[in-house]
């Protein structure tokens, strides 16, 4: 109906008034249009996308595991309406993932994969790259989880056949290249952390702006010194040298989590007052130090850990956040 085209047609204005001027209000009061819509024509597709959407993206924003929910139920409705588009599985998808990430719930990612498989097989032999892409994320992502190599190995091959389609596409490489990075974390090979490294030295080097490809590949390069290392040849002391250069150029680019990297190779590299420098640089950032806990149990400042200089730095750290 007329009326019906009207309601989504503003919604959709409303929605990129919210993104061009980054305002919530616009948002919500499309998430309202795109309802009356929904309640006018229950079979639309496109009024359940939209509504859909809209609640995705607010769901994000807020931090908000009720918007996400309600999406999710709502794509169930739209599955029926249109079961054989198989973008309504992708869109699913990022729904779960989105709520795994919110509220590390294992389970979430685990039907994430489900819904991307899902998507893959009704796309046949012309998978998108989109979905493969996806499909990688969350498998590698489900592999942390779980800890188990073979998950790895689904999402190198997944992103692998994504990049076969679209070589251009530097988030399915950013991402192979944390699967192989990951590989290596798990079995301990060489192999894996020099592909994880060729992956981003091909990264940086189209896009030299792209700050989370040098901080990991200061982690790739770091992770295969202590692979290497040799107290008497000293095989790993170039690693680390380099590795030290690309943490600093992500430094550079914005990513101040890179000062922690930095200190944890200082400290792998026995310069604790070094090391104890970048620490003291990333408390100035918020979310520049990853939680007390995590440090403790991190083996890559394990000597740093026992020195009375980051014990006093701890203890001023709680003194100043509890005033």
């Amino acid at each position: 109906s007329k009326k019906w085209s009207r309601l989504y047609c503003f919604g959709e204005c409303l929605y990129l008034l919210g993104e061009y001027f980054e305002d919530i209000t616009f948002y919500e009061k499309a998430l309202e249009q795109f309802q009356y819509a929904v309640d006018l024509d229950e079979n639309n597709k496109n009024a359940w996308h939209g509504l859909n959407y809209v609640s995705v993206v607010l769901g994000v924003i807020y931090q908000n595991e009720k918007f996400l929910n309600n999406a999710l139920a709502n794509y169930s409705k739209g599955v029926d309406v249109d079961s054989e588009n198989y973008r309504i599985f992708d869109e699913w998808a990022d729904i779960y993932i989105k709520l795994a990430v919110l509220t590390n719930e294992p389970d979430y990612v685990g039907i994430t994969v489900e819904k991307l498989e899902q998507s893959i097989n009704m796309q046949s032999e012309d998978i998108s790259t989109e979905t493969l892409y996806k499909y990688g994320f969350a498998l590698d992502f489900l592999g942390d989880i779980e800890e188990e190599s073979r998950y790895y190995e689904k999402a190198i091959v997944a992103l692998e056949q994504a990049l076969d389609i679209d070589p251009e596409d530097d988030d399915v490489r950013y991402v192979l290249g944390t699967a192989f990075l990951h590989l290596g974390e798990s079995t301990a090979e060489v192999e894996y952390f020099q592909k994880a490294i060729d992956t981003f030295q091909k990264l940086v080097t189209k896009n030299p702006e792209e700050e989370l490809a040098w901080n990991d590949y200061g982690i790739a390069l770091t992770s295969l010194a202590q692979l290497v290392s040799d107290s008497v040849l000293k095989t790993h002391e170039p690693y680390f040298e380099e590795a030290i250069q690309k943490l600093h150029r992500a430094v550079n680019l914005g990513y101040t989590r890179a000062y922690y990297n930095l200190a944890c190779v200082y400290s792998l590299c026995g310069n604790q007052t070094e090391a104890m420098s970048y620490i003291e640089k990333a408390a100035e950032y918020e979310d520049g130090l990853p939680p007390i806990t995590e440090m403790e149990h991190d083996e890559w400042i394990t000597e740093l850990w026992h020195t009375q200089q980051l014990q006093d730095f701890l203890r001023s750290e709680e003194r100043r956040v509890g005033k």
